[in-house]
């Protein structure tokens, strides 16, 4: 045998393996794929258990003196005193800052949805109106809202300059 006919053996050889390679990656891929396709989907975040129930149409609101703000295992809780007597109403984690700004005396009007916990009726507030300001502390699905941080008014450096350094 030739020099040509070796290399043209090796050649023909090295082509069979790669196309059988490429065969054998093809027949992994296109099962993958439409097993992919067909995958169960990750369900969505879900709500609170009682979310599915806090509609527009179960909320209530309540109008009243705030007779005690309080704060503890995280949660801040309002009693208002109302037409209806003394109802707790639950700000829930992240509205411990608005609260600050609510102190007994002041005359408030909760939004929210209404629970039993520990055997008590609690006001689960969604919206407060203090006066002419309004502290949103849930969505409409009973989510609990962040609050936005405020800007700061301390100069922001646009961007930093290399110009000089140590001489």
């Amino acid at each position: 045998m030739t020099n040509t006919d070796t290399q043209k053996r090796k050649l023909c050889s090295a082509s069979l393996i790669c196309r059988s390679l490429g065969l054998l990656l093809l027949a992994g891929i296109v099962p993958a794929s439409s097993w992919a396709q067909n995958a169960a989907r990750v369900a969505a975040p879900q709500a609170h258990p009682w979310a599915a129930s806090t509609t527009a149409k179960t909320e209530t609101k309540i109008g009243g003196t705030i007779q005690q703000v309080t704060s503890k295992h995280g949660a801040t809780q309002v009693v208002v005193e109302g037409s209806k007597g003394a109802v707790t109403a639950d700000l829930g984690p992240y509205a411990s800052n608005a609260a600050k700004s609510l102190s007994a005396g002041d005359h408030i009007e909760i939004a929210g949805w209404t629970r039993s916990s520990n055997g008590n009726e609690v006001l689960v507030a969604r919206q407060i109106t203090a006066g002419e300001r309004q502290i949103v502390i849930r969505n409409e699905h009973g989510i609990p809202v962040r609050p936005v941080p405020a800007k700061s008014t301390k100069p922001q450096r646009v961007g930093a300059s290399f110009v000089g350094g140590a001489k």
